[in-house]
């Protein structure tokens, strides 16, 4: 009888284990579901952008010279890794610049980055503020104010890391007035491998966007999960009534983290999901935009290159690997 029920629990263990199996199978099926859906429609998108701005510009360029500025808003505490994060974005080290935004009465710090192509000069600008929690509200709502209507950014970027002050308050004014203003928002928390303490930021950043569904207008949200388990999920939350997307959450490493107590060494991760994650909650407008600010950014084009080139005919990807130097 021992023996019996031995093996009746072993085999009902066996069961379990298929079920388990099973589930995992189904829910790594729907992450892959998922991203390609994410991929599908940024490859359709991205394949309008790169025709019109830059594999068939030389046929339009223009005769006179011309200048085009992109803006992104830029905010979070000291030493959470903007600066670095700004150059993950760009592909290399993007300058610091004067503010040029004389209203304002506290420091404000813009990082440049300027290209020239056939004629034509492009001018990314990150606008960061500096130590914005002991800002009073005024000087914040000034800033809000002239970055909105004087540079039109296409998305506010914040960011934070474990251990670090956010004045909760303040920061749901500001994304409830970047999504006001149809500014998109991206709430990142860097230094990820933190373990416990990066959940807890995770949840505060959550928690802006359901006190906003709460108390201002219905979100819906989005999880989406990566097939690989080293890359961190995104969570998406659009405007329930018209399913526009307008903000995100998500987390990045944007250096190696090295921890010679534990011999333990992770690569940079996040920034291309990151990337990604934005330019499909974008307007092919904005996307324009955002090409612009990534263009010399060559891992990215690369896993690009070999994550959407199934979406591509051959034609398009000749061109690409062309204009890229992409083997």
């Amino acid at each position: 009888m021992a023996t019996k029920e031995s093996g009746n629990k072993t085999s009902n263990w066996e069961k379990a284990k298929n079920v388990i199996t099973a589930v995992n199978v189904t829910n790594a099926f729907k992450k892959s579901l998922e991203e390609a859906k994410i991929e599908e429609r940024l490859a359709t998108k991205l394949h309008r952008v790169l025709q019109s701005i830059v594999l068939y510009r030389e046929e339009k360029a223009l005769v006179e010279a011309s200048l085009s500025e992109c803006h992104i808003m830029l905010s979070g505490p000291p030493r959470v890794g903007k600066s670095t994060l700004i150059n993950a974005l760009c592909g290399s080290e993007v300058a610091r610049t004067s503010d040029g935004l004389a209203s304002c009465t506290q420091r404000v710090e813009c990082y440049t980055k300027t290209t020239e192509r056939y004629n034509r000069k492009y001018i990314v600008k990150f606008w960061d503020t500096v130590g914005i929690e002991s800002w009073t509200k005024p000087d914040i709502e000034s800033y809000v104010c002239d970055i909105i209507k004087i540079r039109h950014p296409i998305c506010l970027i914040f960011c934070a890391s474990p251990g670090c002050y956010v004045d909760l308050e303040r920061l749901f004014w500001l994304v409830t007035t970047c999504i006001d203003s149809n500014i998109f928002c991206a709430l990142v928390c860097t230094n990820m491998h933190f373990g416990n303490r990066t959940d807890s930021v995770l949840q505060d950043l959550n928690d802006i966007f359901l006190r906003l569904s709460q108390e201002k207008y219905p979100l819906i949200s989005e999880k989406v999960d990566s097939s690989n388990s080293s890359t961190p999920s995104i969570t998406f939350y659009s405007n329930k009534k018209t399913r526009q997307r307008v903000a995100l959450v998500s987390q990045i490493n944007t250096i190696e983290y090295v921890d010679l107590s534990k011999n333990i060494r992770l690569p940079p991760v996040g920034v291309f999901e990151l990337i990604t994650g934005i330019m499909d909650s974008l307007s092919e407008e904005k996307i324009e935009q955002m090409v612009e600010i990534i263009l010399n950014n060559r891992s990215f084009w690369t896993r690009i290159n070999q994550t959407l080139s199934g979406f591509w005919n051959e034609r398009f990807l000749q061109s690409f690997r062309s204009w890229f130097a992409i083997q």
